[in-house]
This record gives structure tokens, sequence and C-alpha cells, in this order.
């Protein structure tokens, strides 16, 4: 492995590696109570290097040294970094700072290295991340020292890693070409997010009332070359996929409290995120703490949980909304009836908002049985959340429809296309977009439903 894989020193003076390969550093006990831990792992360190080559994976745990290692040369943070890399894929590192909170740096920076394509070659890699805090014993010293933190650190990344769907293994030879494609389809959609999420808005209206609305939702979007958006429909499947979604999912939400930070009171919000992100972990963290800080935001703020990927827990799942909760979110379950959700994850999460996928309205309209299907489905959703819209909503015939089933409120393009106009700010001539990309719904993106 080459020198820049192994460490640099920014204060600390020697740093002799362990006996089993040195994965965690020694230093002085000055630093040691301002000192924060981390131990990060590139979980698809394997697959990169089975499908692309070793070279390609020290690729990537090069660039993931050279980030944490230009922490400490912040000037604003008087930041001391030391770093070692495992050879596994893993990485041990020590910040030491008495003017920033140190956590919020190494948050900004994965999330940056979990949305930023690594070129290798013709072909562009995209690191999964996992990321524990391991707690070091201050009581003990030298060899006994870092033993316990070496333990403590495989812990921690145990832990948050558990749910992203990662092998700990390389990939086969019948997989590795779906990797690889789907690798592509990632990289080229986090390129074209390179200047952040595009957002269009749809609204939630009342079948009764079109000047009732409950909320607006945010559908992601990208950007072609000449400027115009275009649905993410394939590179978010391959997103999912790939594991790559609780960055992707923190980014988008952080746009969406931007959003809400400049608005209104009366303005309200929704923004998907995967069933796999429904966890609380150190993605979250910057999130929660804006919530925490700014309740007025939490109250405007519906995140709607979509399972075209299955919840990796639904106790960690239960959790993870009662976080929501407490700040004062909205939880909302979307595509109800469809991919992973079930009954027994709506009593699990009690959601206040059930979304009906727009399928079952749209066969309601061939036969009297899926229409009635459709009827008790409304009523389904109604006995388990207080609040349930339907979505795919395109004429008034269908408006009619699910009204008389009892859904006064509705999600489509006969409510409202899709707009990049964001009135809130003051911008009324915005682009809309076309509808032929009414798919384009971050959930409905994620698996290409008929809307």
């Amino acid at each position: 492995m080459a020198q820049a894989h192994i460490s640099k020193d920014n204060g600390y003076g020697h740093h002799p590696r362990t006996e089993d390969g040195g994965r965690v550093a020694r230093y002085s006990r000055a630093a040691v109570e301002n000192e924060v831990h981390l131990a990060l792992q590139i979980d698809n360190y394997f697959q990169i290097g089975a499908v692309y080559g070793q070279w390609a994976a020290d690729r990537a745990v090069t660039e993931v040294c050279n980030a944490l290692l230009t922490l400490g040369g912040r000037k604003d943070a008087a930041t001391r970094t030391h770093v070692l890399p495992d050879g596994d894929g893993r990485l041990k590192a020590i910040f030491w700072s008495s003017t920033v909170d140190v956590r919020s740096l190494v948050h900004a920076c994965c999330v940056t290295l979990g949305t930023t394509p690594i070129p290798c070659g013709k072909a562009s890699v995209v690191p999964v991340i996992s990321v524990g805090f391991p707690a070091a014993n201050l009581a003990a010293e030298g060899a006994e020292r870092d033993a316990v933190l070496l333990r403590s650190a495989d812990e921690a990344l145990e832990l948050a890693a558990v749910g992203n769907g990662i092998s700990g293994f390389g990939v086969t030879a019948t997989a590795a070409p779906v990797f690889e494609s789907d690798m592509a389809l990632a990289a080229d959609l986090l390129s074209a997010m390179a200047e952040g999420p595009v957002l269009a808005w749809q609204p939630v209206r009342n079948a009764d009332s079109a000047c009732d609305m409950l909320y607006r939702e945010a559908l992601l979007r990208a950007v072609n070359d000449d400027g115009t958006p275009m649905s993410p429909v394939i590179g978010l499947q391959a997103i999912e996929r790939l594991g790559l979604t609780m960055a992707l999912d923190c980014v988008v939400v952080s746009h969406v409290l931007d959003e809400l930070e400049a608005s209104s009171q009366d303005v309200c919000l929704a923004v998907n995120i995967s069933a796999r992100s429904a966890r609380c972990s150190f993605w979250w963290s910057e999130v929660f703490a804006r919530l925490a800080r700014d309740r007025s935001l939490a109250s405007r703020l519906i995140v709607e949980i979509t399972e075209t990927a299955p919840l990796p827990s639904i106790s960690e799942a239960v959790a993870f909304v009662d976080r929501l909760r407490a700040f004062g979110c909205t939880i909302a379950i979307d595509d109800f009836g469809v991919g992973h959700s079930s009954i027994r994850t709506l009593l699990a999460l009690r959601p206040d908002i059930v979304k009906i996928d727009a399928l079952f309205l749209h066969r309601a309209a061939c036969t009297d049985t899926d229409r009635r299907a459709f009827e008790h489905l409304v009523g389904l959703a109604e006995s388990l959340a207080p609040t349930v819209v339907v979505e795919g909503v395109q004429t008034d015939e269908q408006r009619k429809l699910a009204r008389d089933a009892g859904a006064f409120w509705q999600q489509g393009y006969h409510h409202g296309a899709p707009s990049l106009c964001r009135p809130w700010r003051g911008r009324h001539v915005e682009f809309v977009v076309p509808a032929p990309l009414q798919d384009a719904a971050l959930n409905v993106d994620r698996r290409q439903a008929v809307q």
C-alpha cells in the first residue's frame, strides 16, 4: 500500500503500528481529553476490488484518507488528525480540536464522500461508508489501550453497517456485470447532482377544494447537459441496490429543511427516504440536531418512508420514527399496498399518513372487483392512520372515484404537476416538469411504478 494510505502526523509525533497490523495509533496522554476517535469502513471495498481491480479499492481508501486528513489542515478548525487504514477497507482516525465540533466536520466529510464518484480509470466508483465512534479507555495505557480501542472500533463498525445490505465478501462472476452497471448508473446520477439536488414540488390537495393544500412533496430530479430536468428513475434504483441511499437521503432531507427555513410558518413540505435509511445512525446526526434546535421546522416536515426495499429492522425503524415524532415531525408511509409495506409495519410504525399507491386507483376504473378492492383498501388505510392520501389522480373521473371511496386528500397531475416553482421564495416563473416525467417522485422513481 502506498505511503499516502498509511498515516499523516499533524501534531502527535511518531505513531508506531501495533503488532496485529497497526489498526490503532499510540498518542500522548496530553491530547486524550480532547480527542474524537473515528472508525470508518468502506463497506463495498471488496466488491470494488473484485470488479475493478485491487488498485481501484486502494484508490477509494486513498481518497477517504485524504479527505479525513484534509480536516486536519483546516485553519479554522485547529484540528490534528491521524489516520491508519487496515488494508481491508477499514480506517481508524484520531481527531483533536479545541475550537470546533469535530463530529460535524466528519459528518460533512462523509456525506460528501458518500455522494461523490471517485474516478478509477474509465469508470467511477462511490464508496458505501459506515461510521462509528469507538470509546477509549482513558485509564488504560500503551498496548492495553490500543487493544481496547481496537475492539471498540470493530464493534462500532459492525453496529453501523447493520442493514446496509452489503456483503462482506467480493462479487461473483455472474453478479459482477450487474454491480458494474449499477455503479455506472449511480455515478452518473450523483455526478449530475454535483451542485446539489434539484427538487420539484407537487401538491397534495383536498378533493373538494383545490385551495385546501395538505403539503407539497419534494420530488428528486437530475439535470441533463442542456439544463433540463430528467427523471432519475434508473439511477435511484441502482443507488438503493448498492446501499448508497443513506448519504443521498440525508442530503435531500437537508435541502428540504433549507426550504422550510426560507419559508413562512404555513408552508409544509414532505420528503421521501428509503426504508433502508429508516434507522438512527451517525448519518442523521446533523438533521436531528437541526430539528432539535428549531422545532418549527420539525412541525412542518413530513417524512415519507418508501418501502421499495425492506426495512433493516422493524425495531430500529420504530426507534427512528419515534425520534422524528418526538421532534414534532409527521410520519407517512408511501406506496401502501405494494413493495415491502405490510399491515405489520403500519401497526408498528403508527404513521400519521398512509399514501395509497396509484396502481389501485387506476385499476379501480377497470372492473367492479378492482373498484371494491380499492374501496376496501382506502377503508383499511383509514383504520391505520388519521390521514389517507391517494396517489396518481390524473383526471376528474379519478378524483371522483377516489373521493367516493372516502379519500379526501389526493395527489397527481389533476391537482398539480411537479414544478420547480417555489412560491414561498417568491419565485413564480420557473420550469414546470413535463408530464412524461410524472413518475419521478423519489419513491416512484425507485421502482418505476405507473403514476
